[in-house]
């Protein structure tokens, strides 16, 4: 957290509370009906989701970089259409069940991620591949980093083959855009609106990675 915390320090939208904003978004969870488990250490951003289907861990820094990962428990078969669902809304802001077996699903002899991969290509997303080596045990894994530079620029997401699904976003420089304002410390300057445009989009999010639909499902809970 070092880094966030010099961010913190070179901020120019007036006085930021450490862990302010983590806390307006816990609250912003707990308030449409989820369980969030906050953190013993005063200077962790971190927390944890109760969830039956899932870990489900949340990271929201000071100066609004958000870190989501959902990972369905051990045993549970990861759905390769759920996951691009759910990285289309992350990276886009729009609901929807896309997949229809002609993109990436239609392709047979794929990893998990493969079939996400290239399903979000089919979708028009830009889909790479990570490679991380461990000299020690001599063994690579990898992961695929989604992106959307037009609709969402300061957005991305990382899927591997368990089912793990990472998103992170510079939220304050996201809310900007889409209010209009110019300046990113004017949005950190209203840590409540941007913690409910936060808790919104993970709750959302949630619901997505349960199968559940967000039709006729309003932000307000």
């Amino acid at each position: 957290m070092t880094a966030e915390r010099a961010a913190v320090a070179g901020a120019t939208a007036g006085d930021i509370v450490p862990g302010r904003l983590m806390r307006l978004v816990a609250g912003g969870l707990t308030a449409r009906g989820l369980r969030v488990y906050l953190p013993e250490d005063e200077d962790d951003w971190g927390f944890s989701v109760g969830r039956l289907d899932g870990c489900c861990d949340l990271t929201v820094g000071d100066c609004g970089l958000v870190r989501w990962e959902w990972l369905p428990w051990s045993g549970k078969e990861p759905d390769p259409a759920l996951a691009a669902n759910i990285a289309a809304f992350l990276l886009t802001g729009k609901d929807g069940d896309h997949a229809d077996g002609e993109g990436g699903g239609g392709l047979r002899g794929l990893s998990f991620k493969g079939v996400v991969g290239n399903e979000l290509r089919s979708r028009g997303f830009t889909v790479g591949l990570m490679l991380c080596e461990d000299p020690d045990y001599l063994e690579v894994s990898s992961e695929i980093s989604v992106t959307n530079s037009v609709a969402n620029p300061q957005s991305s997401v990382r899927i591997d083959d368990s089912g793990w699904i990472a998103w992170e976003c510079e939220s304050p420089f996201e809310l900007a855009r889409i209010s209009g304002s110019r300046e990113r410390a004017a949005v950190l300057a209203s840590p409540g609106e941007l913690a409910d445009s936060i808790a919104v989009t993970v709750w959302h999010a949630i619901l997505l990675s349960s199968g559940d639909s967000m039709e006729g499902v309003t932000s307000d809970g």
